[in-house]
């Protein structure tokens, strides 16, 4: 599944990027959104193709996914993490887990935490929190691993300052 994201900066500038694709081309296409250094426009290209992905627009081969480092800030993206669903580890500290945790499964049934094998004892969820955590950060690494509520950088005005909103979702 695919879905499109829409970006938009305060200095004016708004784009649109894709990511993934649908049921039927998702053995050959990947999309992702990019800079294209060469035409200063956020295009999504293909990164199944790479390394040599081209801009569907000028042709440039000087690309360069949003993720990347230098056009994301990526201090600003985890704290943004906050205001997404995703709440659990690393971005939030191991006793707000517990607590949320704890909270969350209040009402659940025993027979229901075992079969759905949740533990609740802080020890354990001291466990889960680092295993989450690891794994959280292995796929944030990742430079594809997807655009969230962080900020990133706009060709337009040349900051750091674009925000993506989810668009819709396609198959």
């Amino acid at each position: 599944m695919g879905h499109c994201m829409n970006g938009s900066c305060p200095c004016g500038y708004k784009c649109s990027a894709v990511l993934g694709a649908s049921m039927a081309e998702h053995s050959t296409v990947d999309d992702f959104p990019f800079l294209c250094c060469d035409c200063a426009e956020i295009v999504s290209l293909n990164i199944k193709l790479m390394p040599g992905v081209r801009c569907y627009r000028c042709e440039g081969a000087n690309v360069r996914p949003l993720t990347d480092p230098d056009l994301s800030d990526l201090k600003t993206n985890r704290e943004s993490m906050d205001n997404t669903p995703y709440w659990g580890p690393p971005f939030i500290k191991l006793e707000d887990y517990i607590k949320r945790m704890q909270e969350d499964f209040k009402d659940v049934s025993e027979e229901e935490l075992r079969i759905y094998e949740v533990d609740l004892r802080p020890e354990k969820l001291a466990e889960t929190y680092e295993e989450e955590s690891k794994m959280t950060m292995e796929k944030f690494e990742k430079p594809f691993w997807g655009i969230h509520s962080g900020v990133y950088y706009c060709p337009k005005c040349q900051k750091i300052s674009m925000r993506f909103e989810q668009g819709t979702f396609f198959d």
